[in-house]
């Protein structure tokens, strides 16, 4: 590790949007950092952009596979991997940091020695027209880790991956960002890890601008199936991992039981639904509710094809 450096991880797919991610972070008022730059074997314009830059910080790699056929999660870690510093942040390529970011979290840092998890609030903008549609929950200046998960069980923390900032040895030691299929659910888990124990501290300014798509894939249907299985994975992950009382365990049952119909819902076909079905352990939904779900998608299905 190298004292007071910063590294910046880019997991790269999407060109769209890299430019001005890549200029977000080369305008921090804080300038002892490394740009680490991962090509996720992209079929866009990535070394065409990265090509236009003369900046010794800027680390660029390129991967040999596509990480993310299996999880972009991946990809994170690939990043990870490759950082000297002190501190580690991951934005996304489509996603913008102010220029005090990094100044401001290392504020936090000072100020919150105990912690190796640090947070701003993200500003929200539309990508189709560029304009501002609202901030992230405001969380506490510091929040104990027993508060969090308590927090999390009722669905109060919610957040993007590129709004976090660690101490780089810490997330290093407990194996990274956790893998998830397609990465859903990847981000809840990391940070429920990462800030076990010690907490987060966090700032009242919004500091990274969060490009809300539909290329993301939370936006996307496409990823139904796998998101039902990260879901089951996410959920039992939270049981087994933390002590909880069983009325908490009740609630993280009802949420799995609501995000499982939600993606069983916006299935794109009937095979689609059926793979989602497959998947979900009859402890979880017996079969006369799994028949009953199917009959209903049919019965939906068949009513849209009329109208």
């Amino acid at each position: 590790m190298t004292k007071d450096l910063v590294s910046i991880g880019i997991p790269a797919y999407k060109a769209t949007y890299l430019k001005e991610a890549i200029d977000s972070v080369l305008n921090q008022t804080y300038t002892k950092f490394e740009l680490i730059i991962v090509n996720d074997k992209s079929p866009e314009n990535i070394e065409e952009i990265i090509s236009t830059y003369n900046d010794k910080r800027i680390r660029y790699y390129k991967n040999e596979d596509n990480l993310g056929k299996t999880s972009i999660v991946l990809n994170w870690n690939k990043c990870l991997s490759y950082a000297n510093g002190d501190f580690f942040v991951l934005l996304c390529d489509d996603d913008i940091m102010l220029p005090n970011f990094i100044a401001t979290m290392l504020g936090l840092v000072k100020s919150h020695p105990q912690c190796n998890v640090f947070k701003t609030r993200t500003l929200l903008i539309d990508s189709k027209t560029n304009t501002n549609i609202g901030k992230s929950p405001l969380f506490p200046k510091y929040e104990t880790f027993a508060d969090f998960l308590s927090n999390t069980i009722i669905g109060k923390r919610k957040h993007t991956i590129s709004e976090f900032f660690y101490r780089t040895q810490h997330i290093q030691q407990l194996g990274g960002y956790q893998i998830y299929p397609a990465g859903y659910y990847a981000d809840d888990a990391s940070i429920l890890l990462f800030c076990n124990n010690n907490g987060i501290a966090s700032t009242e300014e919004s500091l990274i601008v969060y490009r809300k798509s539909e290329n993301n894939i939370s936006s996307s249907s496409c990823w139904n199936v796998e998101k039902s299985k990260a879901a089951l994975k996410y959920y039992q992950w939270i049981i087994d991992e933390f002590p909880m009382k069983q009325q908490d365990e009740q609630i993280i049952q009802q949420r799995l039981d609501f995000d499982l119909y939600t993606y069983f819902s916006a299935a794109l076909n009937i095979h689609q639904s059926i793979q989602i079905l497959n998947c979900i352990p009859v402890n979880i939904w017996n079969w006369k509710k799994k028949l009953l779900c199917l009959y209903k998608f049919i019965l939906n299905s068949y009513a849209k094809q009329i109208k």
